[in-house]
Order: C-alpha cells, then sequence, then structure tokens
C-alpha cells in the first residue's frame, strides 16, 4: 500500500507561518507596514523554517509496516497514485488545507486530516476530508498502517 504525506505550503503572504508551534496550531508572525518591519517579516520568512515534525513519525511508522512513502509539497499537476493521502491541519492556515483537501478529493484521492486543529474541530474537515485523526496522529497512523485499514 502507498500513502502521501503532505506538506502543505502556507497561503500566508508577507507573514512567516510555522504550523508546528504552539501546540499544533501554529503561528504566524506580522511585524507591522514599516520599512524595518518588512524587513525583518522577509528575513524571518525565507530563514526560519521549522519543518513539521509529525510527517517524520508518520513517515517512520507507515515504513515500519511496508507501506510506501511519498512526502509531497505542492500537489499542483500532482497524479501520483495513493491508497491514502494524509493532510495535516492548524488553525492559521487552515482555509487554504480545507482547498488542497477538497481538490484531492475531487482527483479521487483517499483524504484524512490530522493535527491538533482537525481533533479540537473535526467538523471542519470532515465535509471535504474522508476521515479525521482525533488525538496523535501517530496512534491513528498506527492502527491505518498495521491493519492496513483505510478509515471512513
Amino acid at each position: 500500500m502507498k500513502v502521501i504525506l503532505l506538506k502543505i505550503k502556507a497561503d500566508a503572504g508577507r507573514k512567516c507561518v510555522n504550523k508546528d508551534l504552539a501546540g499544533g496550531l501554529g503561528t504566524a508572525t506580522w511585524v507591522g507596514d514599516s520599512f524595518r518591519a518588512r524587513i525583518f517579516e522577509r528575513v524571518k520568512k525565507s530563514n526560519v523554517v521549522l519543518p513539521e515534525l509529525s510527517i517524520a513519525y508518520l513517515a517512520a511508522i507507515f515504513k515500519k509496516f511496508g507501506w510506501k512513502v511519498k512526502v509531497v509539497e505542492e500537489m499542483e499537476n500532482f497524479s501520483e497514485k495513493a491508497d491514502l493521502v494524509l493532510a495535516p491541519s492548524s488553525i492559521v492556515d487552515c482555509r487554504r488545507e480545507l482547498t488542497v483537501v477538497s481538490d484531492l478529493k475531487e482527483k479521487g484521492y483517499h483524504v484524512g486530516v490530522y493535527g491538533t486543529f482537525a481533533t479540537s474541530v473535526p467538523e471542519f474537515f470532515l465535509n471535504k476530508a474522508d476521515f479525521v485523526i482525533k488525538g496523535e496522529p501517530e496512534a491513528g497512523a498506527l492502527k491505518i498502517a498495521s491493519e492496513n485499514f483505510l478509515p471512513k
């Protein structure tokens, strides 16, 4: 079986978005409109990159049970086959994440959403996604990977 783990790039304009901060809800930094503020924002946005650690944990779990794993950052012109696509959630970029999930469903993918925001407000995603992993995503991934189980 094959799983695609998404790294959804934030649609935040000038803001520096780090989705793995604030307990998994994410943060967005906007300093102001002055020249100095814009320089600070640009430097932070281009130099402070914090990866979403849960993606590495999920990849390790799926690989342990023999799944093929692919981590994908952008879904434009994407047509790769997979049994499952897992998307992270954050409060700072939830609308963009919902759009990506919706687009994937329209293309016929089986899509799940995980993370603190999806756990707190699962109904935000359930109209578009096939399922939401509530709680720790590693526990959900362990069940899916070990049982070759695709939740609905």
